[in-house]
């Protein structure tokens, strides 16, 4: 049924959509509302899932897409690049850090940044930024797990440390919490953001439809990869 609504080009179904934690609360606000009222035959069912468990229920069928950190070099999995979005340091006013404009990637001791928990691709991309996460694993006196984001920012807030943030997570900030944020300098480290599904998806049009009004939102300058260092995931 899906394969006859698609070839006779009608936007209606419904479809299940996975997406990470560092994703979902900064993109899907954005364009939700105008795409319901654009396709209001569509029905959208929106999970917050890890890249492990969207890539297992695409497999499954469980869901019909993601939207995830790509490259994830997955045979099974087709990945269309959406935008490129940088990564910057949200650092507290107690850290030395906080007196500079601009920092360097070398810069960032991976000691002093809070982490999202294992399963969490933003944690790998960040210990990849970082380099040297062996060399200061000893000296780590606490190890808190979390998987929000809002949790990590709000620490850094009260005084501890530095936390990697996607830029997308910073666009309702306030004037203080903005004096707070320092970008890399050039080139930027960033993450690829797509759109995953199984390589031989149905419903098509609506993945199609579901792509344009992503980038529709997304800022111009994350629309192209430009000067910028994708950081891997594993």
């Amino acid at each position: 049924m899906e394969i006859i609504k698609d070839k006779r080009g009608l936007m209606s179904g419904d479809i299940h959509i996975g997406v990470i934690p560092t994703i979902g609360p900064y993109l899907i606000p954005q364009f939700l509302i105008n795409f319901i009222e654009k396709y209001p035959d569509i029905t959208l069912t929106i999970s917050e899932l890890t890249t492990a468990q969207i890539i297992e229920k695409l497999k499954q069928g469980t869901i019909d897409c993601g939207i995830l950190a790509t490259p994830i070099h997955e045979p099974a999995i087709t990945e269309i690049p959406l935008y490129w979005e940088p990564l910057v340091a949200y650092v507290s006013k107690k850290h030395p850090l906080f007196k500079k404009t601009s920092l360097l990637m070398s810069e960032i001791d991976i000691n002093e940044v809070w982490l999202l928990n294992e399963g969490h691709c933003l944690r790998n991309q960040v210990i990849n930024l970082c380099h040297d996460m062996q060399k200061h694993k000893e000296e780590i006196h606490l190890d808190y797990q979390t998987g929000s984001v809002e949790t990590l920012k709000k620490i850094v807030e009260l005084g501890k440390g530095i936390t990697i943030l996607p830029e997308l997570a910073i666009q309702d900030f306030n004037a203080r919490q903005i004096g707070m944020v320092r970008y890399f300098k050039t080139p930027e480290p960033t993450r690829e953001i797509g759109l995953v599904m199984t390589k031989n998806y149905v419903k098509k049009r609506i993945i199609d439809a579901l792509k344009e009004e992503i980038i529709t939102v997304v800022p111009e300058k994350m629309k192209n990869v430009g000067n910028k260092v994708v950081l891997e995931i594993m």
